[in-house]
């Protein structure tokens, strides 16, 4: 280039320092995002969850009943050198001696508890007589901690977008973290009330491990504190095993049958990895606390059609159209649905979730075969899971998806394991703004569902047996339908994109789309 040219371009109009640092203002605080939209994302979720914590009148708590209810025994467990868990099965007899024994048992996990407690620790003890304000301080104090776990998971999320969702100009990342705030905004009634998204940042900093380039014990470590905070994360055991599986494992696995034994070592092994990080977390309290600690499995093996799950609402309908004698108990914490039908239902509930989730793990399995074909596979070494995170993520809200929407009990509070979840899912187009949508819908009908038309529509105790109730009205069973319709919906959509790349094997001539692809160019 000749000097005049050069002064030309010199002499050109341009951006002052000034305007140049105002555009560097607005580039991207994370990967991905801008300024201005990750902070009014974050503007938005701080003013939504101030309210929750400090203004909302929250309905149907049970942070009394089971959080201070817990503290209290434990305090006083520790003040009479008795057990905790038997002081808790005392103080359930004392409140209602005709249930069954086992309902008296703690059905929690020890981790679990431990949550429960930990407010505890800052405050007075609470007497057998306790002022209101103290039972107040205790509530709040619960709130609090969960707020916490919700802030970190809100941050975790933002932080992990970049990774799992392609940059493109349909990612939309401050879209998806405002549906995380306006989910938890729905759901306000239990949000800080119950414990559950603490499992679902569990299984979100879990799966931002797996996804990562560190090592996958530390994935192991978090998945396996989940689980001992909550049952419901084994199901996801699978798939992080196979996401801590280097790539070139899955090459060739419907043409070389020699793959399929040597994905068979491999996993095996890792398998032991992750079941002995869960034992090995599990056994100091087995220690302490002895058999009483494995009662819960019983507990929740003796639990019957919870009025929300799916299968509960099916015996419902049936109920209405074929004329079945319908009503619903109270038992185990809940109202559970009884006809003649229900025992068949319960036997087969079990069996669905088991084999939907093989099929959901046989499904991964192929995509993974399709994602990394044979000669085209590059870094053969990396993780399954770090060099395909779309796939996994999308893996991951799905079996979660099939357990929520197959399993005898569908408490409200199972959605927040969802909500910091379901931005990651990354499909083309304005597919993931209906999905998210639709999740709302969800969020919402569920809200409508507990706490607002329970007592009209659901809590209505029979004359003469304080255990039974009445069965639903007309309005009651119709918004569960729409909830548990949408939520299948949501769950066979989601089936479907998760199989999108063993779709495009099957047509060579149509290009490949997939999010990784995307990445990658």
């Amino acid at each position: 280039m000749s000097s005049s040219e050069t002064r030309k371009q010199r002499s050109r109009p341009g951006k002052s320092p000034a305007a140049r640092s105002s555009q560097n203002a607005t580039r991207s605080v994370l990967p991905g995002f801008r300024s201005r939209s990750f902070f009014v994302a974050v503007a938005v979720f701080l003013a939504i969850r101030a309210y929750i914590l400090f203004y909302a009148d929250i309905q149907g708590s049970t942070l009394y009943e089971v959080n201070v209810s817990y503290t209290y025994c434990a305090q006083y467990a520790q003040a009479h050198g008795a057990s905790f868990y038997q002081t808790v099965r005392d103080l359930k007899t004392a409140r209602n001696p005709r249930k069954d024994p086992i309902e008296y048992v703690v059905e929690y996990p020890p981790l679990a508890v431990g949550w429960m407690l930990l407010p505890g620790m800052f405050l007075p003890p609470i007497p057998d007589t306790p002022p209101r304000d103290l039972l107040r301080d205790y509530v709040q104090a619960n709130r609090v901690l969960t707020a916490f776990a919700d802030l970190a998971a809100f941050l975790l999320l933002a932080a992990s977008l970049p990774l799992f969702v392609p940059r493109t100009r349909e990612s939309r990342y401050d879209w998806r973290l405002l549906s995380y705030a306006a989910a938890g905004l729905l759901l306000m009634h239990i949000l800080y009330d119950r414990m559950d998204l603490v499992v679902g940042l569990l299984i979100l900093a879990a799966l931002r491990l797996l996804a990562g380039r560190v090592h996958y014990l530390w994935s192991f470590a978090v998945l396996a504190v989940a689980i001992n905070f909550k049952l419901t994360p084994l199901v996801l055991a699978p798939i992080w095993v196979v996401g801590s599986l280097p790539t070139g494992t899955f090459a060739g696995l419907r043409r070389d049958p020699a793959a399929w034994l040597r994905l068979a070592i491999q996993g095996a092994q890792r398998t032991a990895v992750l079941l002995a990080l869960t034992a090995a977390m599990f056994l100091p309290f087995y220690l302490v606390s002895g058999r009483d600690t494995l009662a819960m499995f019983a507990y929740h093996g003796r639990r019957g059609l919870e009025i929300e799950s799916t299968w509960a609402w099916l015996a419902m309908l049936a109920g209405r159209l074929f004329h079945i004698p319908t009503a619903t108990e109270s038992s185990f914490g809940s109202l559970n649905v009884v006809s003649s039908i229900t025992p068949l239902l319960t036997r087969i509930a079990p069996l669905v979730t088991v084999v939907l989730l093989l099929a959901a793990f046989g499904g991964l399995l192929l995509a993974l075969e399709a994602r990394f074909p044979r000669g085209n596979t590059g870094e053969t070494t990396a993780k399954a899971a770090q060099a395909a995170p779309d796939i996994f993520a999308a893996f991951t809200v799905l079996a979660l998806f099939l357990s929520i929407a197959t399993s005898g009990v569908l408490s409200p509070q199972y959605l927040l394991w969802l909500i910091p979840l379901i931005p990651l899912i990354a499909p083309e187009r304005r597919f993931a703004n209906l999905f998210l949508a639709a999740f709302l819908v969800v969020c919402l009908f569920t809200t409508l569902v507990f706490p607002y038309a329970w007592s009209q529509e659901f809590n209505h105790a029979a004359d003469g047996n304080p255990l039974a109730y009445r069965a639903p009205g007309v309005l009651g069973l119709m918004l569960l339908s729409i909830r548990n319709l949408v939520l299948l919906g949501l769950t066979a959509v989601l089936a479907g994109w998760c199989l999108r790349d063993v779709r495009s094997t099957r047509s060579p001539r149509s290009p490949d789309k997939s999010p990784a692809k995307k990445l990658a160019g």
